[in-house]
């Protein structure tokens, strides 16, 4: 699907992470390689890590509330918005 809009412009971005860290080395022992494989391949990756929502917690939520926060922080009207995509 090819979308095209003339005359809009993209003003604003959020970016929304849970507050839970897991950290590679707290997961390492989860890995079926040894210890000196799962650093190695935590260099290559290049992550040391990662966000963890709560198994309540969906992608949606997520994106509702960075779409509440831009709205609560007066970045634009959420009446003047015809479509998310």
């Amino acid at each position: 699907m090819i979308l095209s809009f003339t005359g809009k412009k993209i003003t604003d971005l959020v970016a929304v992470v849970p507050k839970n860290i897991s950290r590679f080395e707290d997961e390492i022992d989860q890995y079926s390689f040894d210890r000196k494989k799962s650093l190695n391949l935590k260099k290559i990756m290049g992550f040391n890590e990662h966000r963890l929502a709560p198994a309540s917690v969906t992608a949606s939520d997520l994106c509702e509330y960075g779409f509440n926060f831009l709205v609560k922080k007066d970045h634009f009207n959420s009446n003047d918005i015809d479509a998310l995509r």
